[in-house]
């Protein structure tokens, strides 16, 4: 049986805990993660998760959580990132949002999975909208997509966080980079880096 690691949870042949370094964010951040995510080895929502204590993973079909979250979010205080026909640059708007934000919801999941999930609550269409025109260029190589503009969801909220409160997102992004090198799965599962916009992983 593969020995597990007790605090990050990865295998102790793939433990990132050598990179893990704490960090405060000023708000709570709800990753809404689709059922299939949650197995998949590659996945980085929980990097984000084990980096600070105000990221809550919710899967999307526990309906008492969901419930739970619908009760939490305001449209005054609350934000997702989707980018959709409604969504507005965060770029444009970050000063506001440093203001008056004090919960961000971000949708683990391919393209296919988000567009499912937000038919599934249309409630959360309720929420200001949020998508990226200057995000950096991915450096998450090893999950096979054929989406040409897609960050991981790690990258996604470390993008958000940093632009909008201009913090030391590094944390972050060298925790998914620890992952990547100890990754040992086959080298076609890997993909080039691409112009990006938002979240896959």
């Amino acid at each position: 049986m593969r020995a597990y690691c007790e605090h990050c949870a990865y295998p102790l042949s793939t433990c990132v805990c050598s990179a893990l370094v704490p960090f405060d964010i000023p708000l709570d951040i709800y990753i809404l993660q689709h059922a299939k995510e949650a197995s998949h080895a590659k996945n980085t929502a929980k990097l984000v998760a084990i980096s600070n204590q105000r990221t809550h993973i919710v899967a999307h079909n526990d309906a008492e959580r969901i419930n739970a979250l619908k009760q939490t979010l305001s449209p005054n205080t609350s934000a997702i990132l989707y980018p959709s026909d409604n969504s507005a640059a965060l770029e444009d708007h970050k000063d506001a949002l440093a203001r008056r934000l004090t919960h961000l919801v971000v949708i683990d999941g391919s393209w296919r999975q988000a567009f499912g999930i937000m038919q599934l609550y249309p409630w959360l269409t309720m929420l200001p909208s949020f998508h990226f025109n200057s995000a950096p260029q991915t450096q998450y190589a090893i999950r096979h997509t054929q989406v040409k503009a897609g960050l991981s969801t790690l990258e996604a909220t470390a993008y958000a966080l940093g632009c909008v409160y201009n913090i030391d997102v590094s944390p972050l992004y060298n925790l998914q980079q620890a992952m990547q090198q100890h990754w040992q799965g086959p080298k076609h599962h890997r993909r080039a880096t691409k112009k990006t916009n938002l979240a896959r992983g």
